[in-house]
């Protein structure tokens, strides 16, 4: 059997399982069962198409048609989205220029996803007359500004076609998802949904990656090959003995992101269902560990663990609580770490493991030789940094003759100086204060549940983007999620919660 229906016929079991628990525990977890079914059979067709079409434009075809026709009957499509986000790698694919220009712009999975599901709802919320206008709150002015001033440095340093196609994908990717996002939302329910589908979504990539773990196999590695695609991701890549997970995600540190995101999200469900469900939520909460352990990726255990803090400290008694959790789980960590696998877990922790202690080198020596290349080009950065002497002699060593940008906040401020750094790290920030403004006047518990959530996944994204640079799913998330985070507020506001005017 080829090697493509197999790993297809894998991820299908594995993601009927999970399908399978969804659908019988619908109603204790307040998932609709009518909605649920059309979002499966999206899901299996999409797949199947990315896993069986003979090149890349004929799954693209059959992916549109799936996702218009799963959108038209969904109540809420972007909840959809959520569910179906990871059921294809971010490869990509040049659309042809047909003898005008070289090619139009790169499209992959997920532009799929926002042409056939984002622009119909920014149209629809455009035409809205209770919808809060583009700039009307402080996270619109910075995100506005951030794209309008990468931009402004693009223009001076490429050709009028290219200046033209990164403008179209920067609103694409950036304005488009963070637009939808901060206004289609706008009742509990709907975040509720939402988080439900991405969650599936996650489950579905947890019980894939613990496979791939366990079995030293990628799924989803047959896939650009087919489709005559050279990604550059989605390799085979070990960490001490340990195969790394990808999953659907290309990369393994892109996959520990997602299910740590997927984790701080969980709060709102577990905190929700506990009392009701312990085993169940217990269950997917282990299940979500899991599939954050298997990737190997250290910053996303740190980001989780920093959420954890973070929620703990939103609740009644923190220093009590933090206590009590300390004193359960001291003698089964002390059993765990006494074992062959404790100290095999240990050797792989950041700064006391050997474990490819390099790259926790590497990045120390990328953040202080950044810090000069920054301080030669510190308001506006610069296009060349990557040939500059400190940039140079990053190439040597372990990395593959290549300058892996391992952080998202040096990158930007290497090419966009403080400026540009200033207004992407304000996005994050004036996102974050908007979800701790509003969980401070949110009265309902299931809204201030939610409100703990999105400001612990929120702070743990900004933690983890500082040791990985944004590709492929990890700048998708930042951007919906920020804009989930401007909707909440938005809801709270509008419920009359605190004053209009803030």
């Amino acid at each position: 059997m080829p090697e493509f229906l197999r790993s297809l016929l894998v991820v299908l079991f594995l993601a009927t399982g999970i399908f399978y628990f969804a659908k019988k525990y619908a109603q204790p977890l307040g998932l609709d069962p009518k909605v649920l079914q059309p979002r499966i059979t999206a899901w299996y067709l999409i797949t199947c198409a990315a896993f069986l079409s003979p090149n890349f434009w004929i799954f693209a075809a059959i992916a549109a048609f799936v996702l218009n026709r799963a959108a038209k009957q969904d109540k809420n499509p972007l909840a959809l989205s959520f569910f179906v986000l990871y059921a294809v790698p971010l490869f990509q694919k040049q659309i042809p220029g047909a003898g005008i220009v070289n090619y139009l712009f790169d499209i992959n999975y997920f532009h799929l996803i926002l042409f056939v599901i984002f622009v119909p709802l920014y149209l629809k919320i455009r035409r809205a007359k209770d919808t809060a206008p583009l700039g009307s709150v402080w996270p619109d002015k910075f995100i506005i500004g951030y794209v309008v001033y990468s931009l402004v440095l693009v223009f001076f340093n490429t050709t009028i076609t290219n200046f033209a196609r990164v403008a179209f994908t920067q609103c694409l990717d950036v304005l488009l998802p963070y637009y939808v996002a901060s206004r289609y939302f706008r009742t509990l329910n709907d975040f509720a949904d939402a988080i439900q589908a991405l969650l599936i979504a996650s489950c579905i990539a947890a019980s894939i990656a613990i496979l791939e773990f366990a079995k030293g196999w990628l799924l989803y590695s047959t896939l650009a090959p087919s489709f005559d695609i050279f990604w550059g991701y989605g390799g085979y890549l070990r960490r001490g003995e340990s195969l790394r997970a990808l999953a659907s995600s290309g990369q393994a540190i892109v996959l520990g992101y997602t299910m740590a995101v997927a984790l701080g999200l969980y709060w709102y469900q577990a905190k929700k269902h506990i009392q009701q469900q312990r085993s169940l939520t217990w269950a997917i909460g282990l299940l979500l560990c899991a599939g954050l352990f298997a990737p190997v990726s250290r910053g996303p255990w740190v980001g989780a663990a920093l959420m954890f803090l973070v929620f703990i400290f939103l609740e009644p008694a923190p220093l009590q609580r933090l206590l009590k959790l300390g004193v359960l789980a001291f003698i089964p960590s002390l059993i765990f770490l006494l074992t062959p696998y404790g100290a095999k877990f240990i050797n792989y922790l950041p700064f006391v493991g050997s474990v490819d202690a390099e790259t926790v080198t590497y990045r120390q020596d990328l953040f202080e030789n950044s810090l000069h290349v920054i301080q030669n080009n510190l308001w506006f950065g610069s296009s060349d940094y990557l040939n500059t002497e400190e940039m140079e002699s990053m190439r040597a060593g372990a990395n593959g003759g290549i300058v892996d940008l391992v952080n998202s906040y040096i990158a930007i401020a290497l090419s966009g100086g403080l400026v540009g750094l200033v207004l992407f790290v304000g996005y994050f920030w004036a996102c974050t204060y908007r979800v701790f403004f509003a969980l401070r006047h949110a009265k309902g518990a299931d809204e201030r549940i939610l409100g703990q959530a999105l400001l612990g996944t929120m702070l743990g994204i900004m933690f983890m983007i500082y040791t990985v640079s944004s590709i492929l799913m990890i700048p998708v998330l930042y951007w919906l999620l920020g804009g989930v985070c401007i909707a909440y507020s938005l809801m709270v506001r509008n419920q009359e919660l605190f004053p209009v005017n803030k």
